[in-house]
């Protein structure tokens, strides 16, 4: 009776650990998109769907990641222009100081405009790749993320 009981543990234990998702493994870096990405392939196993004007969207903050930042959403669209990328952050002073140091790490300094007490611009260009974060302000301080913007040449 005892063997039995340990057997059958022993069989649920396995198929329970077996059929476990590993969550750490769907978790996509955004940053890591470039024009040449195969998103189909890059976003493999993540829920998605399309809106109204055709764009590819994913809305699971589990997997979205932009820098270590969790992103609520992020939409591609590829039009005459050519791919680019928006992402809706949540709006949190941490992930935007944490956004734009890592953009300065990565591209340097932007360029600013508009800087006032309602609202700030970023702006980088590269290469590859041109960048637009646009936050509003409330008394001088961040209060939400209008733009989140990557434009892939």
């Amino acid at each position: 009776m005892k063997l039995k009981l340990a057997c059958t543990l022993l069989l649920f234990t396995s198929l329970f650990t077996f059929a476990q998702i590993d969550y750490k493994g769907l978790i996509k870096n955004l940053e890591n998109v470039t024009a040449e990405t195969d998103l189909k392939a890059f976003f493999k196993g993540i829920p998605s769907g399309e809106n109204y004007a055709g764009d590819l969207l994913f809305e699971d903050e589990r997997f979205l990641m932009f820098y270590k930042v969790p992103i609520d959403k992020v939409s591609f669209s590829n039009d005459w222009n050519g791919l680019s990328m928006e992402l809706k952050p949540f709006d949190e002073k941490e992930d935007y100081e944490t956004i734009v140091s890592n953009l300065i790490k990565s591209y340097g300094e932007p360029e600013i405009d508009d800087d006032d007490d309602t609202s700030i611009y970023y702006e980088w260009n590269t290469e590859t790749l041109h960048i637009l974060l646009s936050i509003r302000k409330e008394k001088g301080e961040f209060k939400a993320f209008d733009n989140l913007d990557l434009k892939f040449k």
